[in-house]
């Protein structure tokens, strides 16, 4: 399959643009003539496609692109020079690619926020949707210096999130390698051992030794099931309804609820803030905040705030209706709205909501440290105690 971009026109009137993986120009013809779409134009893309995703550049790559942007436009260099030049800086592959064909495109005549309309599989949904604001409000350096801050800040939280998994991860990879090492090769030395000794073997100790030797015989396919095991639950967690019930897994987990509920006012402030000061209608940016969220649960509740916000709800009520913002968010919006200042108090949300996100990591990573020593620890006593208490009663025997 290969991926390809298109630009047309609806029956409508409206503009259709966007990608899409196709075996050839003609299926995706025929795709695009049934749905209502005509006066188009293909182009091949050697861009990756990834069907539902909120694009494949990562907020890293996109923070530093969004503020070469905004840098750029301080200068003389038009806008296609500029993505030229940046097209050839990328670190990122797919941007690399990506910057390339859309400034091809530009040569042939394409305004750019078309242009990144057709590679919204890349940059992803919001970053399209702003750009669109920022070139038809010729606003679009501040726009980009204010998504430079939002992706920045995107990647800070899940860097502090990776780092915070990395050492528990560890721990619990060392704490199985241990376990494995003395039921599969200590046990089965103490069994010659104690067997050679004579004497009654304890309950505990029968039963460890015959787990051994189970164990010993059968490891090849006991690996065989956990990998499968394992790839089978990767596989349902990326379907549409694994990444749900993960996802609610999530907002029932204590400790890991308060930190998803926390990630996710975080993301909705900052994204409602740049929208609102962007100029954008509060539904329409309440909209375009709903794709941000990475928790399905949270997106699936959220789509009702925008239903609500249009039949004239106040946006705190919205919001609370969802059951995972926390009472100061909502407090802080409804303020926002009486003062009429509600975009300033959004972006003070976000910062409060993002040192709570930090501060959670933190406490949760303390709690999971300790929880996993102590564990490993009754383990390794348990062990002990199935190879000291046969040589104890036959000390006792000999005495």
């Amino acid at each position: 399959m290969a991926t390809f971009v298109y630009y047309g026109f609806h029956d409508s009137g409206h503009k259709a643009t966007g990608g899409r993986n196709a075996s050839s120009k003609e299926e995706l013809r025929r795709f695009l003539i049934n749905g209502g779409i005509s006066g188009f134009e293909i182009f091949e893309s050697k861009t990756s496609f990834v069907k539902g995703g909120r694009g494949i550049v990562s907020s890293r790559d996109l923070s530093i692109f969004c503020r070469q942007m905004s840098v750029m436009f301080f200068s003389s260099i038009t806008l296609m020079e500029g993505v030229m030049i940046l097209a050839e800086q990328a670190e990122n592959k797919q941007l690399k690619i990506c910057l390339r064909e859309i400034s091809e495109l530009m040569r042939k005549g394409y305004k750019f926020s078309d242009c990144v309309n057709m590679y919204e599989h890349v940059f992803g949904r919001y970053f399209v949707n702003m750009t669109l604001i920022g070139e038809e409000s010729g606003t679009l350096d501040s726009v980009y210096e204010r998504l430079a801050d939002y992706f920045q800040k995107e990647e800070g939280i899940r860097k502090k999130m990776r780092s915070a998994v990395a050492y528990p991860a560890v721990l619990a990879a060392l704490m199985l390698c241990i376990l494995a090492l003395l039921v599969l090769k200590v046990l089965p030395i103490f069994d010659e051992l104690l067997s050679n000794m004579g004497g009654e073997m304890p309950l505990i100790t029968t039963f460890m030794i015959n787990f051994s030797q189970i164990a010993t015989d059968y490891i090849v396919v006991i690996l065989f099931v956990l990998l499968v095991i394992v790839a089978l639950f990767m596989y349902y967690k990326n379907t549409e309804s694994g990444k749900l019930w993960w996802d609610s897994l999530k907002l029932r987990t204590p400790g890991i609820r308060y930190i998803a509920s926390r990630s996710a006012t975080s993301t909705v402030a900052r994204s409602l803030a740049i929208l609102l000061k962007s100029g954008v209608q509060l539904v329409n940016a309440v909209e375009d905040a709903a794709p941000l969220l990475t928790n399905k649960r949270v997106e699936k509740r959220f789509k009702s705030v925008t239903e609500n916000v249009r039949a004239g709800e106040q946006l705190s009520d919205a919001l609370k209706s969802v059951g995972v913002f926390p009472p100061l968010f909502l407090k802080m919006v409804m303020v926002g709205q009486k003062t009429g200042r509600l975009d300033d108090m959004l972006a003070r949300s976000a910062g409060i909501f993002d040192e709570e996100v930090y501060e959670a990591i933190e406490r949760v990573t303390g709690m999971i440290e300790p929880i996993l020593i102590i564990i490993l620890s009754v383990v390794v006593g348990v062990i002990l105690l199935t190879v000291m208490l046969p040589m104890i009663n036959i000390m006792n025997a000999v005495g």
